[in-house]
């Protein structure tokens, strides 16, 4: 999913203005405010797809984000419970999304600079 979302988005499988509608329709979506989005500094542009499942709590999320100075990064998050009737963990992938940025700026040198800008 996440090769996919970066081919479309990022890469040039759709002509330009194709590719901007579609980015302003991702930038636009209001169902992921609670789960990829939600873990991301303020000031951070993110543009998702969701998805759930009626069963086991899957809640899904796939995304761009655009640090303010720094190259996108391109996140996909699934998760699901083994119990049938779990609930949806819309917290489970903001902590996640949290989690990945904090690992990915370990090797990341401007990530890391965005990240702390953040935190000061």
């Amino acid at each position: 999913m996440t090769e996919s979302l970066q081919k479309i988005v990022l890469g040039d499988v759709l002509d330009p203005p194709h590719r901007k509608m579609l980015i302003t329709w991702l930038k636009e979506n209001t169902t992921g405010n609670a789960r990829i989005r939600s873990g991301v500094p303020k000031g951070w542009e993110v543009g998702d797809k969701t998805g759930s499942g009626y069963y086991y709590g899957t809640t899904n999320d796939t995304a761009v984000i655009w640090p303010p100075r720094c190259e996108p990064l391109v996140v996909t998050i699934f998760y699901s419970n083994n119990k049938r009737d779990a609930p949806k963990r819309e917290d489970m992938l903001a902590s996640a999304t949290k989690m990945l940025l904090q690992s990915f700026a370990k090797s990341n040198h401007c990530l890391k600079s965005e990240l702390n800008r953040e935190t000061v």
